[in-house]
C-alpha cells in the first residue's frame, strides 16, 4: 500500500519537531514505509500466533508444525514438518522435542537461563572443550545431553539446577562487572577451579 502523500507530510512535520531540524520529503517518505514494513511484520506475527494458539486449542498435546523458516527454541535449528513438535512451551526441533518426551532435559530448557551451552562456557569462563571433558569426569559439572541419533550429540547443556554451587546465573556473568556481581560470583565454584589452574 503507497502512503498517501498527507501521512507522508504530517510525518515529516512530527519528526521535525521531535528532532529539531529540516526533514526532507524523501526522509519522511523512507519513514513511513519503514513503519509500514514494522506494521506488516507485527500483524503477520500476531496472526501466525492467534493460529499456532488455535491449533494448540485444537491439539492439547501439541502437534508438527507446518511452516518453513522457524527455528527450535532450544538449539535455534530449522524445525518444521515431522522434525517438529509446537506445544506449550512453543516450537522444538525433533531431537529437543525427544529428549524432553525421554524426560533427558525439562521442557523449562526453552528458557536460555536456566542453562549454558558448551560456547558460553568458553565464553564465559574460557573452558575449553578438553577442560569440560575433564570436568565432567571428574563429576566437577554436570551436563545433559540432546541426542541425534544412538551415537550422536545433536547439544550439550549445563543446567544451572544441576549445577548450583557451580554455575551462577546468566544475569552476573552478562552484566558489566561491577564490584557487587563480582562478590556474588566469588561464592560459585566455577571461580575456585579456574583460579587454581592458573
Amino acid at each position: 500500500m503507497e502512503p498517501s502523500e498527507k501521512l507522508i507530510k504530517e510525518t515529516q512535520t512530527a519528526l521535525e519537531k521531535e528532532h529539531g531540524r529540516p526533514i526532507s520529503y524523501d526522509e519522511a517518505e523512507k519513514a513511513v514505509r519503514f513503519l509500514q514494513l514494522l506494521a506488516e511484520m507485527v500483524v503477520d506475527n500476531a496472526l501466525e500466533d492467534a493460529r499456532r494458539q488455535s491449533l494448540l486449542r485444537a491439539s492439547p498435546a501439541g502437534f508438527h508444525f507446518d511452516k518453513k523458516g522457524y527455528s527450535c527454541r532450544i538449539c535455534r535449528s530449522g524445525a518444521s514438518g515431522e522434525n517438529s513438535w509446537f506445544d506449550e512451551y512453543g516450537l522444538k526441533c525433533g531431537c529437543c522435542q525427544q529428549a524432553i518426551n525421554d524426560k533427558g532435559v525439562p521442557p523449562t530448557v526453552v528458557n536460555h537461563d536456566t542453562w549454558y551451552s558448551d560456547w558460553e562456557l568458553e565464553h564465559f569462563f574460557g573452558l575449553t572443550a578438553t577442560a569440560l571433558r575433564h570436568w565432567r569426569r571428574k563429576g566437577w559439572i554436570v551436563s545433559r545431553t540432546i541426542a541425534r541419533g544412538p551415537k550422536q550429540c545433536h547439544l550439550t547443556l549445563y543446567l544451572i539446577g544441576d549445577n548450583p554451587e557451580m554455575l551462577p546465573a546468566k544475569a552476573l556473568v552478562e552484566a558489566p562487572p561491577t564490584p557487587e556481581t563480582i562478590k556474588q560470583l566469588s561464592h560459585f565454584r566455577i571461580f575456585d577451579y579456574l583460579t587454581r589452574k592458573k
